[in-house]
């Protein structure tokens, strides 16, 4: 969930608006539950561009000719005053209104909840930090294989972290065990797929095998596989362990596209302001819709208009939040040289 503007000077508006879609979609099966099961579709859109901005900006740092050690802390000094207040604001209060989850306190810290949810095998009221946490280790990992992996290699090391994930939920799945489902190997393939956006884009190259017609019963189909295997596993089952990987690919040829831009009636949608908007503060939707939920539910019944309200308070605090605690943060902390030459 990392923010376009801050990593890259040619912004893409469009990207912002897919990250709206992707975390409404979030909200909306959090919110109704395996009537909408679509929050897969939702974080696999997150996962990919995450994967495309941050090898882009790992990259960028290296063109800048910045020894390992200079780039890694100007890569993670910037990931951590981007990601860090809001996470770990909510994580306190998240601490506070839940006690049964201080135990856990130092999973959570950590960025280890992932684990936690396959170790406990139980879900809690602060579950969705655990895409979160993939990215985080994500971030952690794929710098130092970049500094090390010359770029010609990188399509090789793409491939090879692209198919650990599918068969990673295959053959957890078809255990019937689901220890392993939420790790970072068995979601890298989303993460993969959007490094390999940046590799093609660095080579001048075409997204390849990507026609309509094909982008289009990729879409069916990931409209269609949550509901037809949802019954079976909450991911989709052994066969949907191997299925979902149409998931990230059929984002991958949207975010493809919105880089240059939509245009006709798409491009109308995407270039919505309040959509970039939500988009913009998408991140702290993300966070703090796992409080608001709680909050809503205890309205009384004549207060309560459902998932408006607790869509639109979510919205509020999360302006709010990036607007008077996250942006002062991240700035006041900036490196006084950059801001000087920005």
């Amino acid at each position: 969930m990392a923010d376009p503007k801050a990593l890259r000077s040619d912004y893409l508006p469009q990207i912002d608006s897919l990250r709206a879609i992707a975390v409404l979609a979030v909200l909306i099966q959090h919110w109704y539950g395996d009537m909408i099961p679509i929050g897969t579709w939702g974080v696999a859109v997150f996962f990919v561009i995450s994967g495309f901005l941050i090898t882009q900006s790992i990259y960028r740092l290296q063109e800048m000719g910045l020894s390992t050690s200079e780039a890694a802390k100007r890569f993670f000094l910037h990931r951590s005053l981007r990601l860090f207040p809001a996470y770990y604001l909510v994580l306190l209060i998240g601490m506070v209104a839940h006690p049964e989850l201080r135990q856990d306190w130092l999973w959570f810290v950590a960025y280890l909840s992932n684990y936690l949810v396959d170790f406990r095998q139980q879900g809690n009221s602060l579950l969705p930090t655990w895409s979160l946490a993939v990215e985080e280790q994500f971030y952690l990992l794929w710098f130092f294989a970049l500094a090390f992996v010359p770029f010609r290699r990188l399509g090789l090391l793409i491939a090879i972290v692209a198919v650990i994930a599918p068969f990673s939920r295959f053959l957890v799945l078809a255990e019937g065990n689901k220890f392993g489902t939420y790790s970072l190997w068995a979601n890298c393939d989303a993460l993969a797929i959007g490094a390999y956006l940046y590799y093609l884009q660095r080579q001048g190259r075409e997204l390849p095998l990507i026609a309509k017609p094909a982008a289009l019963i990729l879409a069916i189909g990931c409209i269609l596989s949550p509901f037809l295997f949802a019954k079976l596993d909450p991911l989709f089952g052994p066969f949907g362990g191997v299925v979902l990987f149409a998931v990230p690919i059929s984002a991958a040829y949207v975010i493809w596209r919105a880089r240059t831009g939509f245009r006709g009636v798409a491009g109308l949608v995407l270039n919505w302001s309040p959509l970039i908007y939500i988009g913009k503060i998408s991140y702290g939707i993300y966070l703090y819709h796992m409080l608001t939920r709680g909050i809503t539910n205890d309205l009384p019944f004549f207060w309560r208009f459902g998932f408006l309200t607790h869509l639109c308070l979510t919205i509020a605090i999360a302006a709010i939040s990036y607007k008077y605690f996250e942006s002062p943060i991240r700035y006041a902390f900036r490196n006084p040289s950059s801001s000087k030459t920005s």
